[in-house]
C-alpha cells in the first residue's frame, strides 16, 4: 500500500515495514484463535502506523518540492539577473536613454 519513491525519506521505513508485518501476523494468529478482541486491537494499531507512516512519506514529499521549487526560483532570479546585465551591457547608455527624449513637434497645420 505504501509507495516506494526514489528519494531519502521518502520510502517506507524498512523497521517499521518490518514491525507492520508482524503486527499483521499477530492480528492473523488472534484471529485464527478466536481473539478476536485483541485482534481488533492490533487491527487498530495497524491502521494507526500505517496513517502516520503515510503521513511521514507525504511529508518527505513536500519537504523535497519545497526544495525544489525554491531552487527553481533561484535558478530564475538568477537568469533574469544575467539577462538583464547583458541586455544593458549590449544596449550603449545614448540610445536607450533617446527612448525618453521627447518627440519633436511637427507642424499639423498646412
Amino acid at each position: 500500500r505504501l509507495a516506494r519513491l526514489d528519494q531519502p525519506g521518502e520510502e517506507p521505513d524498512p523497521k517499521v515495514l518490518e514491525f507492520l508485518r508482524i503486527l499483521e501476523q499477530y492480528r492473523r494468529k488472534c484471529e485464527k484463535e478466536g481473539n478476536y478482541l485483541e485482534a481488533d486491537r492490533a487491527h487498530q494499531q495497524l491502521e494507526m502506523l500505517r496513517k502516520q507512516e503515510e503521513k511521514r512519506q507525504q511529508k518527505a514529499v513536500r519537504a523535497r518540492q519545497i526544495a525544489e521549487r525554491q531552487d527553481v526560483q533561484i535558478a530564475h532570479n538568477m537568469q533574469y539577473t544575467d539577462f538583464n546585465a547583458a541586455w544593458d551591457k549590449s544596449r550603449p547608455r545614448r540610445r536607450s536613454l533617446s527612448f525618453f527624449r521627447p518627440l519633436p513637434r511637427t507642424s499639423t497645420r498646412r
